[in-house]
């Protein structure tokens, strides 16, 4: 007597593998922590004025100056001179780029009409002096 063989179609369900993977996937979102402290804030209070409009910051290139005189451009800290050579280098990347300073208000006024000589050095005259609405 011949043994008859049977040939068995072999399915492989896959769905167990993927509630396995989302579950880790939810464990992995819900017990990851997002150090915010990487993302630097530059802490400035800016000066009140009734004129003041609320236009976003991020279309401009900025120049922050803190409470302490310290010059930032974005997030970088930056000395009078690297100001100078960012200026002179986003604005022949853009010459439509608009400028801002951002300067604190306690910020000395020596310190801001040297970053405002800064612009005009390289003939940007139109900058934007930036205030928080009354």
């Amino acid at each position: 007597m011949g043994r008859r063989r049977t040939e068995e179609e072999i399915n492989i369900n896959i769905t167990p593998l993927i509630d396995i993977m989302f579950i880790l996937l939810l464990f992995w979102v819900l017990t990851t922590t997002f150090d915010i402290g990487l993302v630097r804030s530059i802490d400035l209070t800016l000066p009140e004025a009734s004129t003041a409009s609320e236009a976003g910051f991020d279309e401009f290139f900025n120049v922050s100056i803190t409470a302490k005189d310290e010059i930032f451009i974005g997030q970088k800290a930056a000395t009078l001179e690297e100001v100078s050579v960012e200026i002179e280098r986003a604005f022949k990347s853009n010459p439509s780029l608009k400028a801002a300073i951002l300067a604190d208000q306690k910020a000395t006024h020596g310190t801001v009409i040297a970053v405002l000589d800064a612009f005009r050095t390289h003939r940007i005259l139109d900058v934007n002096i930036q205030a928080t609405a009354k």
